[in-house]
């Protein structure tokens, strides 16, 4: 019964039911505690997919504390030093991250890479390629931009060993670095990488995907900040006849209203410390 609640959440959680996933995982929870021993790996899975609901609600003091509880469970199973602690410890980063908190966000951040300094199968790679874009993504709003520069291509290069060049997690990698670099005035570098994602998810993604919009508000700042005016356009061909390319504000716009990039791709995180503060985009 446990099992059937939580598969029951997952599916309300894909369809953005967040209060109907909830439910069933507390339910779930309160089921693992009557029927299973305290330290059991259903639990810990109960209390990170609750962490989860909580991030993706922007609710941070809630998922801080689901995920230190999923943290404490979890160490109890596998020890101080196994990768899999990295899940909670990143969800309790970002949660530290939009608390203000960016000691403690460094904290969690940090020991994850340290547990993932070892990794080897893909999952765990993947998870470190994570955590140091995340890493990325605070030194870049507290200034050491070194730091935040290193970690940001590192994060790159991870992805590049565990995908095919023209894949969109490798687009959303040069996106996070095209951000950076327009907010250190190094537009030229900023232009590249914006270019680069914007070709790889138009070649996977298309034309009228909401990723190709965010990378093209993105080299729409980019353009506003060296004088060239005129983005390239969303559309494709057949369509432009009709309306003619969009302006830069408007894919502005179309940006700022999309949710779900602030859930799934962070790109402007790094752009300017101004604007992520005013747009609270979501680090992951």
């Amino acid at each position: 019964m446990p099992g059937l609640c939580r598969r029951s959440a997952w599916c309300t959680e894909r369809l953005g039911l967040y209060d109907e996933a909830e439910g069933f995982l507390e339910e779930s929870a309160e089921l693992s505690r009557r029927v299973l021993p305290r330290t059991n790996e259903t639990q810990v899975r109960g209390l990170e997919q609750l962490a989860w609901i909580a991030y993706r609600r922007e609710d941070w003091a809630r998922s801080s504390e689901f995920a230190r509880e999923a943290l404490e469970l979890r160490e109890s199973l596998v020890g101080p030093d196994d990768p899999a602690l990295a899940d909670p410890l990143n969800l309790l980063g970002t949660a530290a991250f939009w608390m203000d908190d960016m000691d403690a966000s460094l904290h969690y951040y940090n020991r994850a890479l340290a547990l993932l300094d070892a990794a080897g199968n893909e999952e765990q790679l993947l998870e470190k390629a994570r955590t140091l874009n995340h890493l990325g993504i605070v030194y870049a709003y507290i200034g050491q931009n070194d730091e935040a520069e290193a970690a940001y291509l590192a994060s790159l290069d991870l992805r590049l060993r565990l995908f095919d060049a023209r894949h969109p997690r490798i687009g959303a990698a040069k996106a996070n670095l095209a951000a950076f670099y327009h907010g250190t005035a190094d537009f030229d570098a900023a232009r590249k990488f914006a270019g680069e994602a914007l070709e790889i998810d138009r070649a996977v993604l298309g034309d009228e995907h909401v990723d190709v919009a965010h990378d093209l508000a993105l080299l729409a700042g980019i353009s506003n900040e060296i004088g060239i005016t005129k983005p390239p356009s969303a559309m494709p061909a057949n369509r432009r006849k009709r309306g003619g390319p969009p302006s830069a504000g408007s894919i502005r716009a179309m940006a700022a209203r999309s949710t779900s990039w602030q859930l799934r791709r962070c790109n402007w995180a790094g752009w300017t410390r101004r604007w992520q503060r005013r747009r609270r985009a979501t680090p992951y």
